[in-house]
């Protein structure tokens, strides 16, 4: 599946940003391949925010459809932020993996 995973943000806004393991059978258009299997589950998520301080999460993150969404506020204007979802299924063992997406902090 193709994903963006470059953003633009302002200093003073509060946005949501999707991270998405849904595959084919969420009918997703241009989807390229199934990462969930039918009936899987993300039973967990872990966002991570590089550098560290001024970009800040707000809880809770939303797990929901094979989708994790994180709500970020603030930031530097001038900055670029790596922005790291790691999540856990409930697979038998459970399956984990890590998504990364950049937010370029500015005034708009």
């Amino acid at each position: 599946m193709v994903t963006k995973t470059n953003f633009d943000m302002d200093d003073d806004a509060t946005l949501d940003f999707p991270f998405d393991w849904r595959g084919l059978t969420h009918g997703v258009v241009g989807a390229e391949s199934d990462w969930l299997a039918v009936g899987e589950q993300i039973t967990g998520a872990v966002i991570t925010i590089e550098p560290e301080g001024s970009l800040q999460l707000l809880e809770p993150v939303t797990i929901a459809d094979g989708r994790v969404v994180a709500w970020l506020t603030g930031g530097i204007v001038g900055v670029t932020y790596e922005v790291s979802c790691r999540i856990t299924t409930d697979n038998v063992p459970a399956r984990v993996d890590e998504r990364t997406i950049h937010i370029s902090v500015k005034e708009r």
